[in-house]
């Protein structure tokens, strides 16, 4: 046997994957060098969706299974109300990594937009399948708000108390936490969301406003104009309308 022959021959099929080897490593920096790139464009001094767009296709075109790329992708569409493509994007972003829970969150609030609730509210729980998303408040938060959409209060009120055991200082979740408890009778409860908006943000003049108009509600006169007061202290011009302590124009 001539093994000269054989050493060569076994040689060959090396030297194809050497090559295919360096070849893919090269596609994948120019992937890489686009994905930046188009990242770039996004977030700098002159952000241009176009451009971005431009590299993330290109991105998309060297690497196919760019999970990064297709998420920016869902953004830009997104950002420019093609939602159908959005959703598309999002939806290829997943099937690279089912895992991603930034794109499932985000495929919700597509959903959520084009009011097609359940489809949002099973995006959101995705999200929260994964016990290593970053900031599960988000979609807690986002299931919330697409509970009160449904004026499903109840459910609304424990995706937002999931929201705040996550993250305790976000002060639209306690705001809306009070008007909920509100709306449910639940005055203490209420109360306690605005006070604890106030601890986050004493200048809270929305907040302020609420708390006086609760302690009203619930015949609680002193405390009631001592909020009010707080509020003019804040905002003096507020003390122009009439109807300022009758909480008859609540703001918002």
């Amino acid at each position: 046997m001539n093994w000269k022959i054989v050493v060569l021959l076994l040689s060959v099929p090396l030297l194809v994957n050497c090559g295919a080897s360096e070849s893919r490593i090269k596609r994948d920096k120019n992937a890489s060098s686009h994905y930046k790139l188009g990242i770039a464009h996004l977030i700098g001094e002159e952000p241009s969706l176009q451009k971005a767009y431009i590299e993330f296709q290109r991105t998309i075109q060297l690497d196919p299974k760019h999970r990064d790329a297709h998420y920016a992708l869902g953004h830009i569409y997104f950002q420019q109300e093609s939602y159908e493509k959005a959703i598309q994007s999002f939806q290829e972003t997943i099937a690279i990594d089912p895992n991603y829970s930034e794109a499932y969150n985000y495929l919700g609030r597509v959903y959520s937009l084009q009011k097609e609730y359940d489809k949002a509210i099973a995006s959101y729980e995705a999200a929260l399948r994964n016990l290593q998303y970053e900031t599960p408040e988000n979609p807690y938060w986002n299931l919330g708000l697409v509970y009160v959409k449904q004026e499903k209060y109840e459910d609304a009120i424990r995706e937002l108390k999931n929201a705040v055991r996550v993250n305790p200082n976000i002060v639209a979740v306690h705001h809306l936490l009070g008007n909920l408890y509100s709306k449910t009778g639940d005055l203490e409860k209420s109360i306690a969301s605005y006070q604890r908006v106030l601890q986050i943000s004493p200048k809270d003049v929305t907040a302020q406003y609420n708390l006086g108009c609760i302690y009203q509600k619930e015949g609680s006169v002193d405390m009631a104009d001592q909020a009010f007061d707080r509020v003019l202290e804040l905002s003096p011009k507020l003390g122009s309308d009439p109807d300022f302590r009758r909480c008859s124009n609540p703001l918002e």
